[in-house]
């Protein structure tokens, strides 16, 4: 088993609370480049949500990802959880969320689902932001002011 925390950073302006979009009406896709454990490195991206229940083959466990590799034959799966944190201050690592697979190794992860944030200007919640491009700029109109999420890095990392 390996143990993966998927982190983030980024330049806030006038926000704060920045977490993706993820609860039981609408789970977050956290979407990954993989490798198994055969070291063969996937073409498509997978995708794990908190939702997803699968059983594991062999045992009496459950995962929230699942799959059969065609180059090895095996079955590999992983389970994640959400960590409580959010992103609040510039340019410092925040944990999101922890991943532990079974035969895969995590390479990359790719933004490409919504997050949401609070205005500081407002106090107002904002969601369906895209950050699969590392930035977010909008006007809140309650605030009467500019707020943005930019610089927008992530990096996942093995931990044991």
């Amino acid at each position: 088993m390996l143990t993966y925390i998927l982190k983030a950073e980024a330049v806030l302006k006038n926000v704060s609370n920045v977490q993706p979009l993820d609860n039981l009406n609408y789970p977050f896709d956290y979407k990954f480049k993989i490798q198994c454990g055969c070291t063969k490195i996937h073409d498509k991206p997978i995708e794990i949500n908190s939702e997803g229940r699968f059983q594991v083959t062999g045992f009496r466990r459950e995962a929230n990802f699942l799959f059969k590799c065609k180059e090895c034959n095996r079955e590999r799966y992983a389970t994640i959880k959400r960590l409580p944190n959010k992103i609040d201050q510039d340019n410092q690592w925040t944990d999101i969320l922890m991943i532990n697979t079974f035969g895969i190794r995590l390479l990359d992860f790719i933004p490409d689902d919504q997050f949401e944030c609070m205005s500081l200007l407002s106090n107002s919640i904002i969601q369906e932001i895209d950050l699969s491009d590392g930035e977010w700029y909008d006007y809140d109109q309650l605030g009467n002011g500019e707020i943005s999420i930019s610089e927008v890095k992530w990096k996942v990392e093995l931990v044991r």
